[in-house]
């Protein structure tokens, strides 16, 4: 029986889901007149968050962060308690799992939140009990398009996340096939907000009648279209609520242990367009040497397998055989017969085919810049540098400081302007080029020369504060954002800062302005702050503060559920 419960408790930690966000951690420590020849103890009981029950037969795996050795792992009992004996002093991490829940670290609260740790000393125990939340579901059938069940159908679940001003979605829970009723199941999933997505499975090429193999000539639902060499196999994912672009797809909001049901959509069929057309530089020729073609989209679905970018061929041409519908920025980088070209242009793909498209580059743009001081005298920048940021998310320029003075040769394109390696206590006040304030927006470079002027600050805002739950401190998350929707693109202007043990927290060099927001919550996702609908929701139950120029500010704040938020 002690073997059964063991190979269970590998099978679920080798299977380690993503970590809780709501529950609780309680530690006390002890000591073990036991051990007479050294090593501690952690022990504790694994219980349901929503109901205080214990859980039996939950894995849990303590690693120490300090050495490199193996784990330590063993399972509850059937009062849902755990011992680790025998353990070496030093900073010890615990995770607890179990099948139906989801798997949280000590001092963990969201999936991308820190992983705490506990020190065990000598001979001491450390009580750890740890609480875990039920795994979210989303249920619902999917339909061809007459209407009828879509069966053997994989239904994969999605999450945005948010990389700069890149989207990428990320797979999330455990993927399903759609049954004779063309229903499907996806469980494992933790609170948030989630893209669902079905791919019909491709038709078979060719089919017996009459005892003779006759080639089908379906491709993707569509009669009568053949497929592009090569992808006879491909198609293309159908978002709910019935959409073939992610764009337009709808998001699944889904509570912590919720089972949303009645999603519910029907397959878009059609093929892939294909992208083609030649490049020509500024002189109308095509690019004398080597060169790249790109497609960017700034979201991105990694279940779509095509090729993003391609070489250019002799003669400047270029195909893209497979492009799902969407919006993106097709870019050329490397072209030219003399200084290196580029292009950068938008290019929106439908269901049509795009032929004969010429995309013609032109030398990059010189960009030179000053740095100033907005008071005291500037410090020591040696080491420091400007950097230019795609907004595809594909690529940086770097421009080393010299004498409070940088210069990229040739940029074109999108870009944020930034600085990195700044002496300590100095940030970036403002960015303008050629006189324009671009400090929180990209900056479109297609001609110059272009002037920047960096200004940098060294009066700084302090905000600190304590955050309490029901008169005790609180180690919650904490969201600020200004109250103007204009700046929830801004970096600067929308921060995360999680309070400690002791409920305190402090976050330094917020722009100066009129109305900030602030709450505390008990769990921030990715892609929570940069999504505008959760902002609006928490903004009716934020607290409101102004923050001048180099103020030092401590803000109180009472910790508010995330269902409370929500509403879910």
């Amino acid at each position: 029986m002690q073997r059964t419960a063991m190979a269970l408790a590998g099978l679920v930690l080798a299977c380690w889901g993503t970590a809780l966000l709501h529950g609780q951690v309680q530690l006390s420590a002890q000591q073990d007149d036991d051990l007479p020849h050294g090593g501690g103890t952690i022990r504790g009981y694994v219980t349901a968050a929503a109901t205080g029950a214990p859980i039996p037969g939950a894995a849990v795996r303590a690693l120490i962060t300090s050495l490199d050795a193996s784990p330590v792992t063993t399972v509850t009992d059937g009062d849902g308690a755990f011992e680790l004996r025998g353990l070496t002093p030093g900073r010890w991490r615990v995770d607890a799992a179990k099948s139906g829940f989801l798997a949280r670290s000590f001092g963990q609260r969201g999936t991308s939140a820190r992983v705490g740790t506990l020190t065990l000393k000598d001979r001491a125990v450390v009580t750890a009990s740890i609480a875990l939340v039920r795994a979210g579901v989303i249920a619902g059938r999917v339909f061809d398009a007459f209407g009828e069940p879509a069966v053997g159908v994989p239904v994969q679940v999605m999450r945005l996340l948010v990389a700069g001003d890149w989207r990428p979605v990320m797979a999330a829970g455990v993927p399903d096939l759609t049954d004779d009723r063309g229903a499907f199941r996806v469980y494992g999933l933790s609170p948030g907000d989630y893209f669902v997505t079905a791919r019909q499975q491709p038709p078979a090429r060719y089919v017996t009648i009459g005892g003779e193999r006759v080639e089908r000539r379906l491709f993707n639902g569509a009669p009568g279209v053949s497929p592009p060499p090569g992808i006879d196999n491909l198609t293309l994912p159908t978002y709910f609520p019935g959409t073939r672009e992610i764009r337009s797809a709808e998001r699944v909001m889904l509570g912590a242990g919720e089972e949303r049901a009645g999603v519910d959509f029907s397959l878009t069929s059609g093929a892939p367009a294909r992208v083609s057309g030649r490049v020509l530089d500024s002189s109308g020729e095509p690019p004398a040497r080597p060169a790249l073609i790109s497609l960017f989209s700034d979201v991105h679905d990694p279940t779509l397998l095509f090729m993003m970018s391609r070489r250019i061929e002799n003669g400047g041409t270029f195909e893209f055989p497979v492009v799902p519908p969407g919006s993106y920025t097709i870019t050329v980088g490397g072209a030219g017969s003399g200084p290196t070209e580029f292009a950068h242009a938008p290019l929106t793909v439908g269901s049509e085919d795009i032929t004969g498209l010429t995309i013609v580059t032109a030398p990059g743009v010189p960009l030179t810049g000053t740095i100033v001081s907005s008071g005291s005298p500037l410090p020591d920048l040696r080491g420091a540098a400007v950097v230019a940021i795609s907004t595809t998310g594909q690529g940086r320029a770097l421009a080393p400081v010299g004498d409070e003075r940088f210069q990229f040769q040739d940029l074109l394109g999108d870009f944020r302007l930034d600085m990195q390696g700044l002496p300590a206590k100095w940030l970036v006040e403002s960015i303008a080029i050629n006189g324009a304030d671009v400090t929180d927006t990209p900056v479109a470079i297609r001609s110059g020369p272009l002037q920047a002027t960096i200004t940098l600050t060294n009066q700084l805002t302090n905000l600190s504060g304590v955050v309490t739950n029901n008169r005790q401190p609180s180690d919650a998350e904490i969201a600020i954002f200004v109250d103007d929707p204009a700046k929830w693109t801004s970096r600067r202007f929308v921060h995360e800062v999680r309070a400690d043990e002791q409920g305190m927290f402090s976050v330094s060099g917020l722009p100066p302005h009129a109305r900030y927001l602030a709450v505390a919550i008990d769990n921030i996702e990715p892609g929570d702050l940069e999504n505008t609908e959760f902002l609006e929701r928490l903004r009716s139950r934020a607290v409101s503060f102004s923050l001048e120029e180099g103020q030092s500010r401590r803000l109180p704040l009472t910790l508010i559920e995330r269902s409370a938020i929500d509403g879910r």
